[in-house]
């Protein structure tokens, strides 16, 4: 996993806000449930809710991400509202090139679930985990073993993140 801070310019962070912000109610909302693979809903009872970005707002992230990531020829963007008791079980993105996630809370209580855990390639066994950050990213460029752990049940707030994916 690599994981890069302050990934996106404040001013294209912004425009993601304010995009989400606006369309929450108006954009197209598909469910976890519904569109993945019932492997990554082992455990899971609460659902993830998906949205694809404007194809602009798409290509400014691109622009601004692509010096962070390996080559690719086609990406897929969306938004992902994780309600609560949401989460994602095991797995490793083996149907992309590479995977990444942007974090977008302001701030995400530690006790509220969420975390980002994965099996660390060059130590073997060990597990390592982090919360989400605002404006933090981490990409699977080697087909790591992770998870999202379940949504506390009352969080304060969603939580917020871009998923990215480079098909080749």
């Amino acid at each position: 996993m690599k994981i890069i801070y302050d990934v996106l310019s404040l001013r294209l962070l912004k425009k993601i806000d304010e995009e989400f912000g606006k369309g929450i109610s108006k954009h197209n909302w598909s469910s976890s449930h519904l569109v993945w693979e019932p492997e990554l809903l082992d455990g899971i009872v609460g659902t993830c809710l998906i949205s694809n970005l404007s194809e602009n707002l798409s290509q400014l992230i691109w622009k601004e991400i692509k010096p962070h990531t390996p080559p690719c020829r086609k990406i897929s963007v969306s938004y992902q509202c994780w309600l609560p008791t949401s989460g994602i079980a095991i797995h490793n993105d083996s149907s992309y090139e590479w995977a990444a996630t942007i974090y977008l809370n302001e701030k995400w209580p530690l006790n509220s679930g969420g975390w980002f855990l994965w099996n660390d390639t060059l130590t073997g066994d060990e597990w390592r985990a982090i919360p989400p950050i605002r404006n933090m990213m981490v990409i699977n460029d080697k087909q790591e073993k992770h998870w999202v752990t379940s949504i506390a049940a009352t969080p304060p707030d969603m939580r917020y993140s871009i998923q990215i994916w480079c098909f080749d």
